[in-house]
């Protein structure tokens, strides 16, 4: 297990203020995303219209990006500070706990790596990849951002296969460090819940084929918007140092 006192890890106020502002920006992110609901939308089952939106507002787009990535490593940093509540107990909480923390971490790394092939998408869709690439028409480019676009959308949906997973176990491991009823008590019951509807929802579109994938993208996408709920309830009771997300008998101040 990680020792409390490593200092390896930061501290639980600043990793709750990692993880609250983590959250606010990739809620931003998403909502200012071009060919989503708000900017430019377009049906998500027609790609080539989606990078179409990307590339008529190609500036924001990779603006969005940036924000993503950056709001994937806040929040990590966050998880982070939770790795304190492990200390030297060996329990099952422990190591469900540590699993839920690892792969989340894992998750939001398979989902930067989403980010980074969106860039590349754009870049071959405006720019092609230059004389040495083979694309001397935009029809070529356009065929590779289009192949590139469906691969993203893979590592995209590996992301969201583990981030259910991970999101429930990271409620269950927190769940019972919560002696009192609270809003910081429902929270891990939140993600649990989170968790636990992604799952369905990915095995329902895996096992019903004739099920719109643009249902199961905006399903869950607002199950990834319920569990920032708690994440974000979850970062500011670590701001707050709160004894549950200290390890210690009292506020963390």
């Amino acid at each position: 297990m990680v020792s409390t006192d490593s200092s390896v890890l930061p501290g639980i106020r600043p990793a709750g203020l990692a993880l609250v502002v983590g959250v606010i920006l990739s809620f931003g992110a998403s909502i200012l995303l071009p060919g989503g609901a708000v900017i430019d939308p377009v049906d998500q089952n027609d790609f080539a219209a989606v990078i179409g939106a990307w590339t008529d507002n190609a500036g924001l787009t990779h603006s969005v990006n940036l924000v993503f990535i950056f709001a994937m490593l806040l929040e990590a940093y966050g998880f982070l500070g939770l790795f304190r509540l492990l200390g030297q107990e060996r329990s099952a909480g422990n190591s469900i706990l540590l699993f839920g923390l690892v792969t989340s971490l894992f998750s939001w790394g398979v989902f930067v790596i989403g980010m980074g092939m969106r860039h590349i998408v754009i870049h071959i869709a405006q720019h092609s990849l230059g004389s040495g690439a083979g694309l001397e028409t935009q029809a070529q480019a356009d065929q590779v951002a289009l192949t590139t676009f469906t691969a993203m959308a893979g590592v995209h949906f590996a992301f969201l296969a583990i981030s259910p997973i991970a999101t429930m176990l990271t409620g269950i491991g927190l769940a019972s460090r919560f002696p009192d009823m609270s809003i910081y008590k429902l929270a891990p019951y939140g993600l649990m819940l989170s968790g636990l509807a992604g799952i369905i929802n990915l095995i329902f579109t895996q096992h019903l084929h004739d099920v719109d994938l643009g249902l199961f993208a905006m399903i869950s996408s607002g199950l990834l918007l319920f569990g920032a709920l708690w994440l974000l309830i979850i970062g500011i009771g670590m701001l707050q140092g709160r004894y549950e997300f200290t390890g210690e008998d009292r506020y963390a101040w």
